[in-house]
């Protein structure tokens, strides 16, 4: 005897499950992406100001300059480098009577904190009336940072009258 129950059960499910799997097979797309990376620029940060404060004839004046930070993200193959130079102007006195030269004025980097790979050198140096390398960095591969606490040195000659003197230091990278 034929049993129609497990002949007809089977194909129900069969057709009641055609359209799912049907609706539910994945159709796709595929899109092409393309993209130019170019290479970011070098920059360098310093503060603003730095004020020695009250200072004796005779004395040098010590001061730690702010964090400087320079940022390399050109994305330079192995081997990049940079340099970090810095150059001071006279310190003049308010009332141009009188000026502090730049030869008397000096430049400690410090130590440094650094991000991707790098190599850094310092050059401490007492004179900054020509711009100097203070800061190279080296077997540079991709973007980087570097930051440093500048020690500033000011040296006052005996018998520098007495007053308000201001001048720059300049840091430039390249």
């Amino acid at each position: 005897m034929f049993n129609r129950k497990l002949f007809i059960a089977p194909m129900l499910a069969s057709a009641l499950l055609s359209p799912l799997m049907i609706s539910s097979s994945a159709f796709a797309a595929s899109t092409s992406m393309t993209l130019t990376v170019t290479g970011g620029g070098l920059s360098i940060s310093a503060p603003a100001t730095i004020a020695f404060g009250s200072v004796t004839a005779g004395t040098t004046a010590t001061m730690a300059m702010g964090s400087v930070t320079v940022t390399d993200l050109r994305g330079v193959g192995a081997g990049g480098v940079w340099d970090t130079s810095a150059i001071a102007t006279d310190l003049t006195k308010v009332d141009l009577s009188s000026t502090i030269v730049a030869s008397a004025i000096g430049y400690a980097a410090g130590t440094f904190s650094h991000s991707g790979t790098v190599t850094l050198a310092k050059t401490d140096v007492t004179d900054l009336t020509t711009a100097v390398t203070v800061v190279s960095a080296t077997a540079i591969t991709g973007g980087n940072s570097a930051t440093w606490t500048p020690t500033m040195t000011v040296v006052i000659p005996i018998g520098t009258p007495n007053g308000a003197y201001s001048g720059s230091v300049t840091q430039s990278v390249a």
